[in-house]
């Protein structure tokens, strides 16, 4: 990397602060959800929409695992993978997945998550903001596709990633 680069790198100290500068925005404040048992690097939030009544779940994420590739990650529980007709419900994931151009659908135990990733370097406030706008309109929009066609249960705000 050269030198250029390096000073206009995106930190976690940005993500935080444009973070508190989204919730502003909607009148909230994002600094209280900070999830000390993973060491503040997850934050647990409730985008506060409607979703049939229900709020959207959702955890913020910063991987510094590799300090060179720090990497974002949000991620949006949708339910849990109905019992009965398991198999038509997979495949309508899948189905779906290919139509989703800046995330995916994935599993996590019987839960069906909303994730998506990005490099803290390919991050800038307006990238986060859609990012954030996209994970409240995929999500709830997901969640309805699939709880419309199958049974699936809406989970609430989940205990663990």
């Amino acid at each position: 990397m050269n030198s250029e680069r390096d000073t206009n790198q995106t930190t976690v100290q940005d993500i935080e602060c444009w973070f508190e500068i989204i919730y502003a925005i909607k009148g909230l404040s994002f600094s209280g959800h900070k999830l000390k048992k993973f060491g503040g690097k997850i934050w647990g939030i409730t985008i506060l929409e409607h979703l049939e009544n229900k709020d959207i779940h959702a955890f913020i994420i910063i991987d510094d695992a590799d300090p060179e590739l720090i990497k974002l990650e949000i991620r949006s529980v949708l339910g849990e993978v109905p019992q009965s007709n398991s198999l038509p419900f997979y495949q309508k994931c899948l189905e779906l997945n290919c139509s989703i151009f800046s995330g995916s659908i994935s599993l996590n135990g019987a839960q069906i998550w909303y994730v998506q990733n990005e490099y803290l370097e390919n991050i800038t406030f307006d990238k986060l903001a859609l990012m954030f706008a996209n994970q409240i309109g995929t999500t709830a929009e997901l969640y309805e596709t699939l709880a419309n066609e199958f049974e699936m249960k809406k989970v609430g705000h989940p205990e663990s990633t």
